[in-house]
């Protein structure tokens, strides 16, 4: 079970991503797109999705980690 869920996980995490700027403009909350909409330089918008992007593929990968130390074999998401 916790294979599947991990291999999920990566669709998951794409399909909040890709909500969020709907999420954000309909409940007129001032997030992450709306910071980069507001500052378009492309310097914040590296920074931005640096700070972003690091933590989520580093938990995929630590949950990719902890699955072939649990189970003793490769589990490629």
């Amino acid at each position: 079970m916790l294979v599947q869920l991990s291999y999920h996980l990566k669709f998951i995490i794409a399909t909040l991503l890709g909500n969020l700027f709907i999420v954000e403009v309909l409940f007129n909350n001032l997030g992450l797109t709306t910071f980069l909409l507001s500052y378009n330089q492309p310097a914040i918008f590296f920074i931005s999705a640096l700070l972003l992007f690091l933590p989520i593929y580093s938990l995929l990968k630590l949950i990719e980690i902890g699955l072939f130390l649990l189970l003793g074999k490769g589990a490629e998401l």
